[in-house]
């Protein structure tokens, strides 16, 4: 338990402390997703031989393939819709709200 021991300045926080990070993960989740529609369109990904986005992500980040999709498609959520966008990136919207608002909206 080194780890956490290390960490225990981000682990032991108030309920406003951790609201504050919670909201700067948010942003920081929003801005890497934009970050990922940006490499997709750029296509420097696929120098490994990878086929799509969602693939490298899957090798290089160790994502699962539901989290590498899901990332991707947030990117390019917010990439269409730049309001909701700029909404995310100062935590006007939380990531549960753009998840409801993808899925209500027919691209």
């Amino acid at each position: 338990m080194i780890a956490v021991a290390d960490h225990s300045d981000t682990i032991l926080l108030n309920p406003a402390d951790f609201l504050a990070a919670w909201a700067e993960h948010e942003q920081q989740a929003a801005a890497l997703a934009l970050a990922a529609r940006r490499l997709e369109g750029l296509g420097t990904w696929s120098a490994d031989g990878s086929v799509t986005m969602a693939a490298w992500l899957r090798n290089h980040a160790r994502m699962s393939n539901r989290a590498a999709h899901a990332l991707v498609n947030r990117g390019r959520f917010l990439d269409t819709f730049g309001a909701i966008a700029d909404a995310a990136l100062t935590s006007t919207l939380s990531s549960g709200q753009i998840d409801a608002l993808a899925a209500s909206c027919s691209r």
